[in-house]
């Protein structure tokens, strides 16, 4: 194999000046025979193309190693000497032991197509297989050289941005406005409710909110997933997710109305109520998710806008009648029934109809695949709302009220990592299954783009947080500030976590996830029972910030061992086809 290279441009490649290059390296004649075997003549006389300017005197280096694979760009290993025109044969000394290894790893080639150009030399650009070759993988599969893409690759990796550009702008949008809706009706509770009245609504929300994903258990996430990978599965998947949410939304009624019962008197129908609504909700949730997958993001940003808008219209009217707690859980009911209807005729009226199948056959490939997720996400919602329980416990509704409105307060902030995820995660799944290299890139623009909003928020929260809060409530709640600064440094972790956890969902570590789930729910806890004794509302944030910080150092140190499994996999022949499939 006949390996061609320029002295001077190899020289800068590997630092070396002109003059010591063109030492070490001599031109030599075009028809010469060295140590290499054949000539330069001899290789355009096999079809190598002809050339002009520096290829015609070009030395011949010849390159001798067996068979092996390009891993992620590197060359997984290389044997042989590396005898060249311009060294003697057998010279070993370590700055040519040095030389060699560096010129085996450069993988220098002649021109494919007698069109050689010392820019397309410098970029790695792979070759393509020809007669008298060996077949090479095609990027599609194996990936590209390191820092190049294929015209169509770039095309591609630019239609996915712009699409999930589009995705994310709109779904941001319409969270800003339902955000900003629903933040209004509980300022007006808050401010009608009182800190005591206050805290039990926390309290039935929190409830709800962990109860709801038994109607869950990963099923919305996994039926986006699916769906991204197979698109014309679509009626099957999301038939069989659907029948299995309504399987567990019974117990899940079951659970809060047991729950409720534990409840003061006078808080028991409203806490079941607002419980209820959460569990209904979810149901509109997963169309969502199902719009998602379909990559029509649009309808899930509308279908999440129009349950908030009426859900804070009812809520208005039913707090000026005087229904206090109980108006507030009435407008939750209305909203969420409103949305998981919207859902439904959406769904059928522009795509198709479920086919429902309540067969525990039907349900096996799901449920192995949803209940390690689902776990994981109940674990993940419970340890956020671990601290109003311990406060309820420990420090009784007062204390949750406080803690409370520092939590309202930095909570919608997820809006902004949400709103991404929900555009870049079908995306990330849909090249992944594909074997698009674009995936990566798309995920390392994301977590720098959170990171980056998560600083911003963190230190506006941080410098700003005792004058929004004398602004929006005086001195009603006098103790929140110090709580509402610390989740607001929360927030950092939390943005950089809502991106990692969708990484290695997407990679089909849900067990993997589920660990780190579990570890940061025990270690939540933990801090809780030790801190919120002697702080109360600052201990409970402070338990909240450890917490998100071991769940970022768990998937950050995860996410690597993925990238380089997938190099692996990617590398193989036929690796890129098994791949999206595993399961761990």
């Amino acid at each position: 194999m006949l390996r061609h290279v320029d002295p001077v441009c190899l020289g800068w490649r590997l630092g070396l000046g002109t003059e010591e290059a063109s030492a070490l390296f001599p031109r030599a004649p075009p028809s010469r025979k060295g140590a290499s075997g054949e000539g330069l003549a001899d290789h355009r006389a096999a079809g190598g193309g002809g050339g002009t300017g520096l290829q015609r005197d070009l030395p011949a280096i010849r390159v001798e190693r067996p068979a092996r694979r390009r891993l992620g760009g590197r060359v997984r290993s290389v044997a042989g000497p590396v005898p060249t025109g311009g060294l003697r044969a057998g010279r070993h000394t370590p700055r040519m032991a040095g030389l060699r290894s560096v010129l085996a790893m450069l993988r220098l080639g002649p021109p494919d197509d007698g069109r050689r150009s010392i820019a397309r030399w410098l970029s790695f650009q792979p070759r393509d297989a020809g007669a008298g070759r060996r077949p090479t993988v095609s990027s599609r599969t194996r990936g590209p050289a390191p820092g190049v893409w294929t015209a169509d690759q770039q095309s591609a990796y630019r239609a996915v941005l712009a699409r999930v550009g589009r995705g994310a702008g709109i779904k941001l949008g319409a969270e800003l406005i339902g955000r900003a809706l629903q933040f209004a009706l509980i300022y007006a509770a808050q401010r009608q409710l009182g800190p005591v009245g206050f805290g039990q609504l926390i309290y039935a929300l929190a409830l709800g909110v962990v109860l709801a994903p038994l109607t869950d258990l990963g099923v919305q996430l996994t039926t986006t997933q699916q769906i991204a990978r197979a698109p014309h599965r679509a009626p099957a998947i999301v038939g069989v997710g659907l029948s299995l949410k309504l399987a567990l939304a019974a117990g899940a009624c079951l659970v809060m109305g047991a729950a409720s019962q534990t409840r003061p008197d006078g808080v028991q129908a409203s806490t079941f109520m607002l419980g209820l609504a959460m569990i209904i909700g979810s149901f509109g949730e997963f169309f969502g998710y199902t719009f998602r997958g379909l990559q029509r993001i649009e309808l899930d940003a509308a279908l999440s806008l129009l349950t908030r808008t009426l859900t804070v219209v009812v809520g208005f009217w039913l707090l000026g009648a005087g229904f206090g707690l109980e108006g507030i859980a009435l407008a939750y009911l209305a909203g969420s029934v409103a949305g998981a209807a919207g859902g439904w005729l959406w769904l059928r009226h522009r795509f198709f109809t479920p086919t429902l199948s309540f067969r525990p056959e039907a349900w096996s490939e799901v449920v192995r695949r949803a209940i390690p997720l689902g776990a994981a996400i109940v674990l993940s919602v419970a340890y956020t709302r671990t601290a109003v329980f311990v406060l309820d416990a420990l420090e009784g509704p007062g204390a949750v009220g406080t803690y409370g409105v520092a939590m309202k307060l930095t909570e919608p902030l997820a809006m902004l990592p949400a709103a991404l995820l929900a555009a870049v995660f079908p995306a990330i799944v849909g090249r992944r299954a594909e074997g698009d290299p674009s995936g990566e890139r798309l995920r390392s623009l994301t977590t720098l783009v959170l990171a980056g909003c998560g600083v911003l928020v963190a230190a506006i929260g941080v410098t700003a947080g005792p004058w929004l809060l004398d602004l929006l409530y005086g001195s009603q709640y006098p103790g929140a500030a110090a709580p509402f600064q610390i989740l607001a440094v929360a927030v950092l972790f939390t943005f950089v976590n809502f991106a990692l956890a969708h990484f290695v969902i997407a990679h089909d570590l849900h067990r993997r996830y589920l660990t780190f789930t579990a570890t940061v729910f025990v270690m939540n806890l933990v801090l809780c029972l030790v801190l919120v004794p002697g702080f109360g509302p600052i201990g409970a944030a402070w338990s909240v910030v450890l917490s998100e910080a071991l769940l970022l150092m768990l998937c950050w140190r995860a996410l690597p061992r993925v990238q380089r499994r997938d190099a692996a996999v990617v590398g193989h022949p036929t690796g890129s086809a098994q791949a999206p499939g595993a399961t761990r």
